[in-house]
């Protein structure tokens, strides 16, 4: 199959992060039929790991903008007194 871009099929990196990615969209749904007292910490962490496997294959531009929101957001949270939350 030529003309095609994109992550090599099978990588231990994209099941990874695919795996990732199920476990966080199956924390939201059972925390929303069913929630439980760890699911906000567990989507956090999950969150963060996913976000740092794939922050490398992010575009320049996306890397800055998502830096520069991460930013302003943790000023605000500081801002307005929820820094210890965040």
């Amino acid at each position: 199959m030529s003309g095609t871009s994109g992550p090599v099929p099978g990588s231990r990196r994209d099941i990874f992060s695919g795996a990732i990615y199920l476990a966080l969209v199956g924390v939201a749904i059972v925390d929303r039929v069913a929630p439980f007292l760890a699911s906000r910490e567990i989507g956090i962490a999950l969150t963060a790991l996913f976000l740092a496997l794939e922050f490398h294959r992010t575009p320049i531009l996306q890397r800055s903008v998502g830096a520069a929101l991460m930013a302003l957001g943790l000023a605000a949270a500081w801002a307005g007194g929820g820094f210890v939350a965040v």
